[in-house]
């Protein structure tokens, strides 16, 4: 059997290699052009993450201005979620067996809270835990203060009569994650903005307050 000519076979060869280079280019336009939008919004919805923006309470003041009850922001350490690799999850029970000592892992996969009311040395010395693991988080709570206990329920009456006042309404921000849910940097957006309360002020001292209160 004889072969075609040299000039035929690198003839074939030129056409395939055409071809090769036009599929890829038609692959390319469409996954890059065509298609692109469809697969960013995949893409956005596996890495994008939302929350709450807390809105401010307001303050529940008398007739000259002294605080009758007010929020306090706290924050909370918790483990958010365990990692799915064993690998990870065992660094991280590790890590937090050191750091906190007496504590014990409950057998379900639950939101774990470590520790409570941080204070801001605290703060400073877990964010090396937090910034290593996405899993464990800072989580900012408001706390509602009153001037006294003896007051508390008359002024938390005043609240629920005056909730549409007092309460702000939350915002969402939202973010890109990676696969273990860490936050990518500049990527957090305000998406709606949280509205504070208003703050309620008495046509009462707080000396006449406690009268009152005392009477009923």
């Amino acid at each position: 059997m004889k072969m075609p000519p040299l000039q035929n076979r690198a003839a074939i060869l030129l056409f395939f290699l055409f071809l090769w280079a036009v599929l890829i280019a038609a692959y390319l336009f469409y996954y890059s052009i065509i298609a692109s939008d469809i697969y960013i919004e995949r893409g956005n919805a596996i890495a994008k993450r939302t929350g709450n923006i807390h809105a401010k309470s307001g303050k529940i003041i008398d007739k000259y201005g002294k605080l009758l009850a007010w929020s306090e922001i706290k924050i909370d350490l918790f483990v958010n979620e365990r990692p799915e690799f064993l690998f990870y999850r065992n660094k991280l029970e590790s890590r937090i067996a050191i750091l906190f000592v007496d504590f014990k892992f409950p057998d379900d996969d639950a939101p774990i809270c470590l520790q409570k009311n941080l204070t801001p040395m605290d703060q400073v010395y877990l964010y090396p835990l937090v910034k290593r693991f996405p899993e464990v988080i800072f989580k900012e709570r408001r706390q509602r203060k009153y001037i006294s206990e003896k007051l508390k329920p008359e002024l938390k009456a005043i609240e629920k009569n005056n909730w549409k006042t007092l309460n702000g309404k939350d915002g969402i921000f939202e973010v890109m994650a990676d696969k273990r849910g860490k936050w990518i940097p500049k990527t957090w957006r305000e998406k709606i903005k949280a509205i504070d309360g208003k703050d309620l002020s008495l046509n009462i001292t707080i000396e006449e307050f406690e009268q009152q209160a005392e009477k009923k």
